[in-house]
């Protein structure tokens, strides 16, 4: 997606970018019919991310009216829709956290909706997959995606167990599982 993690690093809170981020907001606001879909899942994820550094209530309007042009826009890609549902997770997060309810139930309807559309994908991204796997647990759905976990046998693990089977070859040793082969994971 592009959108990664910035090595670890927290944007620093000036007063400077919190002014320029609030006369911004509503020129987005004002142009939010004009966006097409992937400036608007661009916009959701920015506001996601810059939205740390701003009160909630500055952000929440034009985030919200964003979120409604998802939903009356059924032309979202299957790349656009988990970026436009992180930043939704994020701000619903954040609502969550802020007992706003109210706005919380809102946004949890459009992450609904942003999951429904994903429900017959199975993305190779591994970004896109946690993201999608996320939105599932959060709503209580199944998930869609069914994540592979390796398996991962030291060195230790492969001598000591050789050496058991050369002591005691009629021991039945079972290999190590992952995750997803375990019987009632991931919706199996």
């Amino acid at each position: 997606m592009g959108h990664g993690e910035t090595g670890g690093q927290r944007e620093e809170r000036t007063p400077e970018l919190n002014e320029a981020l609030v006369a911004l907001l509503p020129l987005v606001n004002a142009q939010k019919a004009n966006f097409k879909p992937h400036e608007i899942a661009n916009l959701l994820w920015t506001m996601a991310k810059l939205g740390e550094l701003l009160e909630l209530n500055v952000v929440i309007s034009t985030f919200e009216s964003l979120v409604y042009q998802i939903s009356e826009n059924p032309q979202f890609s299957q790349q656009e829709i988990p970026l436009s549902l992180w930043g939704v997770m994020v701000c619903s997060a954040r609502l969550f956290l802020d007992s706003n309810a109210n706005k919380s139930n809102v946004f949890e309807n459009h992450m609904d909706d942003l999951f429904t559309r994903l429900k017959n994908t199975s993305p190779d991204n591994e970004e896109e997959q946690s993201i999608i796997t996320q939105a599932a647990s959060w709503l209580g759905r199944a998930c869609p995606v069914v994540r592979h976990y390796q398996t991962n046998i030291s060195k230790n693990q492969v001598d000591f167990r050789d050496q058991l089977k050369s002591s005691i070859p009629s021991l039945r040793i079972e290999e190590e599982k992952s995750l997803n082969s375990l019987r009632g994971v991931a919706g199996k």
